[in-house]
């Protein structure tokens, strides 16, 4: 039943464009070829004193030590 309406629908879908008379034209193509300018590398861009003016002092982040507590081993907590 459900190949037979898919192929119903199919065939309407071929009716219809056959009958609106849709006629595919060759060579008018709607995209334009697009042509960017080469990329130009400047001073600035390789220069290490442009990239390195501000020196930052990172401190790694660290988390307060960890420890055991009497309620993780405790039994009577788990059961």
């Amino acid at each position: 039943m459900k190949s037979r309406l898919s192929k119903l629908a199919f065939l309407a879908a071929i009716g219809v464009v056959a009958l609106t008379g849709i006629q595919a034209k060759s060579g008018n193509s709607m995209f334009v070829q697009e042509v960017e300018p080469e990329l130009e590398i400047e001073n600035w861009m390789v220069d290490d004193s442009f990239w390195n003016k501000a020196t930052t002092s990172l401190d790694p982040a660290t988390e307060k030590s960890l420890a055991i507590e009497a309620w993780m081993t405790d039994d009577n907590y788990w059961n």
